[in-house]
């Protein structure tokens, strides 16, 4: 019976390494994807911020055009009038 119970108790030993990495690895594995989540918003406001100045020049370079433009029909108008 004593030799029984001290393999169990060497088998314990043993296999103790193996759970404490197990152990390990599934709180490696919660931390990582909490940390990944918030690197994740955190990348995601600054490219969204990127993209939303991008998309603010392009506003205002097609505005500018279209005033441009606007004012230029406008004066090719009042030249064919006065021409007439």
């Amino acid at each position: 019976m004593d030799q029984l119970k001290t393999d169990l108790d060497f088998d314990d030993l043993l296999n103790l390494e193996s759970k404490f990495i197990e152990i390990g690895r599934e709180d490696g594995v919660k931390d990582g994807i909490k940390s990944g989540e918030l690197e994740g918003q955190i990348i995601g406001c600054e490219k969204g911020f990127e993209l939303l100045q991008e998309i603010g020049f392009y506003d205002g370079v097609v505005e500018m055009w279209i005033k441009i433009l606007e004012k230029g029909w406008k004066r090719t108008a009042q030249k064919s009038k006065n021409e007439r």
